[in-house]
């Protein structure tokens, strides 16, 4: 029974020795990090500490930094040259002379275009007005005067187109096709 209570403390002995080989594993490695990161250190303060190496590394800095402004002035240029360019341009095509060949140039196209359309309307336009003309005569009064008829107006204006609108003794007048004529009611067969 003795050695039965021996076991299961001898397996607590060993887990608790497992961890603290564990423990004392993970300290000694931080330790020794420390101490490598300490010697690095200590190297470049001591390469810090050479005034030769200082220099050295001041002079390609300083080169590193011309390097970096002449190209920086490089493309500054270049790009106030293109900007430049670019204005120039523009100021150009605004130039007072330019506006005004373009503008004469478009005034020409338009006249010429104009000049087409007239060209192109008028036939168009007289065949019109022909038609219009010939419709015109056909149904117009003064058709009606030239083939032997009148136009009957009393003193007011009024067309007369009935015996019934007037008097014996009315005055009216008469619309020929060449002239007009005053006359008077002698009888209106309307009257009777």
């Amino acid at each position: 029974a003795a050695a039965e209570l021996l076991v299961p403390e001898q397996q607590a002995l060993r887990a608790r020795l497992h961890h603290a080989q564990a423990a004392l594993t993970r300290h000694w490695q931080r330790q020794q990090s420390t101490r490598t990161q300490r010697c690095d250190l200590a190297v470049l303060r001591l390469q810090n500490l050479h005034p030769q190496q200082r220099l050295q590394r001041g002079r390609e800095r300083l080169q590193r930094l011309q390097l970096a402004l002449l190209a920086s002035q490089s493309q500054a240029l270049h790009r106030l040259q293109t900007r430049l360019h670019a204005v120039r341009e523009r100021l150009q095509q605004q130039h007072p002379s330019e506006r005004l060949h373009a503008a004469r140039l478009r005034l020409s196209l338009l006249g010429q275009r104009q000049q087409q359309g007239l060209q192109q309307l008028l036939p168009a336009r007289r065949q019109q007005l022909s038609a219009l003309a010939r419709a015109l005569a056909t149904i117009s009064p003064l058709a009606t005067l030239g083939r032997g008829y009148a136009l009957l107006q009393q003193d007011d204006g009024r067309v007369v187109r009935s015996a019934t609108q007037v008097n014996a003794g009315e005055r009216l007048q008469a619309r020929l096709a060449e002239g007009q004529l005053r006359l008077r009611v002698e009888d209106s067969a309307g009257n009777r």
